[in-house]
């Protein structure tokens, strides 16, 4: 029984080290996006356009796309 459980266990460990890594990657690129956004004086389309491409990619990894 002890070995089950710790079977499960790794198993457990195993897919939330992977939904972290899944979920890391394009949180960090949407970041960047961001980043770069900000990172000089913009037009107000232009912020809207980078919230909206930001929003977009934020509904894909939500919907899992």
């Amino acid at each position: 029984m002890l070995d089950r459980l710790e079977e499960s266990f790794a198993r457990l460990s195993q897919f939330s080290d992977d939904i972290a890594h899944e979920l890391r990657t394009p949180v960090n690129n949407l970041r960047g996006e961001v980043e770069v956004a900000l990172s000089k004086p913009r037009t107000v389309d232009e912020y809207r356009d980078a919230l909206g491409s930001s929003l977009e990619r934020v509904a894909a990894i939500v919907a899992n796309d």
